[in-house]
């Protein structure tokens, strides 16, 4: 569990059973006593701020109106406490120890479309041999990503001079 991938998941939660409604998800990268328990805080606004088709649940149609309350749900009345057990999404690199939600991969095939599988196995042959543990895969991709970059040297060749209208040299 990361906690992109917490943060994602309590957001696709919000969007399945309160719809058109404001949330806001708060991620907490670590428990309150240091345990690494990556978790996900969620707070829900009562008024419902857009229309949305007829659910069931909703036994009433003012139930879909945007400007109306929510009434008061069954299993949701506050506080509440929800407790939803996921199961770990498949693990990538050559071990398979790198964790990635769908959007983190979908980013990195978009951004390193030639290198997203170099950096994966990267990160995986890392971890299987340092034993650490990261607080997100997908940003210390990055991370290297940049950090490669960064030690690439300056192109040569004719420097380019080129400006926009309006720009000063």
């Amino acid at each position: 569990m990361t906690v992109g991938w917490a943060q994602e998941l309590g957001e696709k939660f919000c969007a399945e059973h309160f719809p058109g409604r404001q949330a806001l998800v708060y991620t907490h990268p670590d428990g309150h006593n240091g345990s690494g328990n990556i978790h996900v805080h969620v707070i829900i606004n009562s008024l419902r701020i857009a229309e949305v088709p007829l659910l069931s649940h909703m036994d009433r149609p003012a139930d879909r109106r945007a400007g109306l309350l929510e009434r008061e749900r069954r299993g949701f009345s506050a506080p509440s406490r929800l407790y939803v057990k996921v199961l770990p999404p498949a693990a990538f690199g050559r071990y398979k120890n790198v964790f990635l939600s769908d959007t983190e991969l979908a980013e990195l095939k978009a951004e390193y479309p030639d290198r997203w599988e170099y950096y994966i196995d990267r990160l995986s042959c890392h971890i299987a041999s340092s034993g650490k543990n990261y607080q997100s895969h997908a940003a210390t991709i990055y991370k290297w990503a940049q950090e490669d970059a960064d030690k690439k040297p300056p192109k040569k060749g004719i420097p380019d001079y080129s400006f926009k209208e309006g720009e000063s040299l």
